[in-house]
């Protein structure tokens, strides 16, 4: 493990301290825990990221499908009626 300290305003550091007493944790697990934490939904956030500009472009050729597949089908329909 690597050691790294950090500075906290008075306010956070006694909120983890309450937090850690009422939890029986150290500060150093809490804050793990919560790195822990961040860092999965910082990877969450990326995976939905990369899914919904994905999607984007799937929508996008998808709309060409459906232009390119209505000129087709009006153009059969057209060849094959009657007049």
């Amino acid at each position: 493990m690597v050691d790294i300290h950090v500075t906290l305003p008075d306010a956070s550091a006694g909120e983890l301290d309450r937090i850690a007493r009422d939890r029986g944790a150290t500060r150093n697990a809490l804050i793990r825990l919560a790195l822990e934490q961040f860092f999965e939904s910082t990877r969450k956030r990326a995976i939905a990221e990369q899914m919904h500009r994905y999607a984007a472009e799937m929508a996008e050729a998808s709309g060409e499908l459906v232009r390119e597949t209505d000129r087709a089908v009006a153009v059969k329909v057209l060849k094959e009626t009657r007049w």
